[in-house]
């Protein structure tokens, strides 16, 4: 969906009949694989066509989540799974692991550039963050911060981003550097708000 969107974004560019702020839309996905409700929910007076579960709800989380990170594509860790058990082959990073607003179990969030992002600034900005993101899981904030500093120059120029994962734990080491320490720490991030 990404490819294709980047594709028709310069279509209408081309075309030179459509506002900036068309030429500048994205499209933020959010990804999850279980079990779902699926049907015509409600009744005789008034009823939609909808999903409901739990998975459906995580997957909710993840499209709206990709806005804290400045991501495009969220995935949870199941999905991930099964696509590369099936075969796919993903350009992907992990990005945290969070206890989401509405459940008490931590995820594991990673995020999937598109082929429209350069291949070698992305094997780069994955391995500089991800060794960050193994300070920050083991509460070693100094380290984790100045290690998300030096991949914050490796982020890929995604177009109207409005910030990175790497800034985002940046950020967030400082506060734990000056607020302390989270409560029972374990590595997961309790996002608040949806």
């Amino acid at each position: 969906m990404q490819e294709r969107h980047a594709v028709l974004r310069a279509k209408w560019a081309q075309s030179g009949q459509w506002p900036e702020s068309v030429l500048n839309m994205r499209t933020r996905i959010g990804l999850n694989t279980g079990y779902a409700v699926i049907g015509n929910m409600g009744s005789e007076m008034r009823f939609n066509y909808t999903m409901m579960g739990d998975s459906v709800n995580l997957a909710a989380r993840c499209e709206s989540g990709g806005k804290i990170y400045g991501v495009y594509t969220m995935v949870t860790e199941t999905t991930l799974q099964a696509a590369l058990a099936y075969g796919a082959e993903l350009n992907y990073r992990k990005l945290d692991c969070v206890v989401v607003k509405g459940r008490h179990q931590p995820v594991e969030l990673y995020e999937l550039w598109d082929s429209s992002i350069d291949h070698e600034a992305t094997t780069a900005c994955k391995a500089a963050y991800e060794a960050a993101l193994a300070h920050y899981f083991e509460g070693d904030w100094a380290v984790a911060l100045e290690a998300f500093e030096a991949s914050e120059i490796l982020e890929p120029s995604i177009a109207f981003a409005p910030t990175t994962p790497s800034t985002v734990l940046a950020a967030r080491c400082r506060q734990f550097i000056s607020e302390g320490d989270p409560e029972n720490w374990d590595g997961a991030f309790t996002l608040t708000s949806k």
